[in-house]
């Protein structure tokens, strides 16, 4: 944590560096800070090399401290899927599993019929969806 000022003058001294967390933890160690690699930045003489090296050098500091997020981005439902053709598949992944935990020969053939019956209804479902969005737009190039 910073709390002793950081720019200093002959007739002033201020904190202008100001972090505000609740977590003081989270803010990068000034240790690793001090001991990397800038005297060796200082020696290059090329300015797009030495940007370079800076980068590299604060990147990797960032990165150790840094907490890693993993996000999952799902994709949109489909236009043309409505609430009975999923209730159609809930019923069928429930027959699935009744199947599978009974090993029943009628258990597996209600789940095939199952299955057979949303694979149709998905099937007459886009069909009908894309019959009418191609109506809606008839007579519109750019739409269809």
């Amino acid at each position: 944590m910073i709390n002793k000022p950081t720019r200093i003058t002959g007739s002033s001294s201020s904190l202008i560096d100001l972090f505000i967390t609740n977590n003081p933890h989270s803010i990068v160690n000034s240790v690793d800070l001090i001991n990397s690699q800038w005297p060796v930045i200082d020696r290059i003489n090329c300015i797009n090399e030495a940007w370079g090296k800076w980068e590299s050098v604060f990147l990797n500091i960032l990165n150790k401290h840094a907490a890693k997020w993993i996000i999952r981005v799902g994709n949109k439902p489909a236009a043309w899927l409505n609430s009975k053709v999923r209730q159609q598949m809930l019923n069928r992944d429930y027959l699935e599993k009744k199947a599978v935990k009974k090993g029943s020969q009628n258990d597996w053939l209600f789940f095939k019929k199952a299955t057979n019956k949303v694979h149709y209804a998905i099937k007459r479902e886009k069909s009908n969806y894309y019959r009418n969005k191609l109506n809606a737009n008839l007579g519109i190039p750019k739409r269809t």
